[in-house]
């Protein structure tokens, strides 16, 4: 699978990171089950009882997730209204896994689990599915930015010095795109193309 820029973000925002572009190409990291099995190992943590299963029909919805998740995330950066099917795509595959609260009591004091109804293999989209309602009603959300270097479509959150870019590569990447932009300006002929000259006779 192509090697997809991870950068220890929320599950959503790493799930829809997973479209990019790589050497001016745009490249997908979930094209194949085999793809969505590494990027589920990947992201084993997320998954509290066991890795979801790298079916057909998973990537499908994953992939569907993925799309609806950027879609939204376009508009929380734009500030404009959200696709209504994108929400609609999201709260149906949150669904897809309905949950119960459990009690238990551990060590002397009662504890709250969240505990799922589903098989445990096919509840992977509906936990992204949460994770990316959680992250876009939560305070985090705020954060969210796209990164503005030439080519990069990675969405990522603003944390200090990086203000712009996903990564010190695309800061870099940026910054001598504008040297070049400064020391090499445009010139006219290089755009219109000039009538040729007719031969003197």
């Amino acid at each position: 699978m192509p090697g997809y820029p991870r950068l220890g973000l929320p599950l959503p925002v790493e799930l829809v990171n997973t479209a990019f572009v790589a050497s001016g190409q745009p490249s997908d990291a979930l094209a194949t089950r085999r793809d969505l099995e590494f990027w589920l190992r990947a992201n084993a943590a997320h998954f509290p009882t066991s890795t979801p299963a790298a079916t057909a029909r998973n990537l499908a919805r994953f992939r569907q997730l993925r799309d609806a998740l950027r879609q939204l995330f376009g508009a929380l950066v734009e500030a404009s209204p959200p696709p209504r099917a994108a929400l609609q795509v999201l709260n149906e595959l949150s669904a897809e896994a309905p949950q119960v609260a459990r009690l238990d009591w551990r060590a002397g004091a009662p504890h709250l689990r969240m505990v799922e109804l589903a098989d445990a293999r096919n509840v992977g989209v509906a936990i992204v599915a949460r994770a990316g309602i959680a992250f876009i009603a939560g305070p985090d959300h705020q954060h969210l930015r796209r990164c503005q270097a030439p080519g990069c479509v990675l969405f990522f959150l603003h944390e200090g010095r990086r203000g712009q870019w996903c990564s010190g590569t695309c800061g870099n990447r940026a910054r001598v795109a504008r040297h070049y932009a400064r020391h090499h300006p445009t010139r006219a002929e290089d755009i219109e193309p000039q009538p040729a000259r007719r031969k003197a006779r």
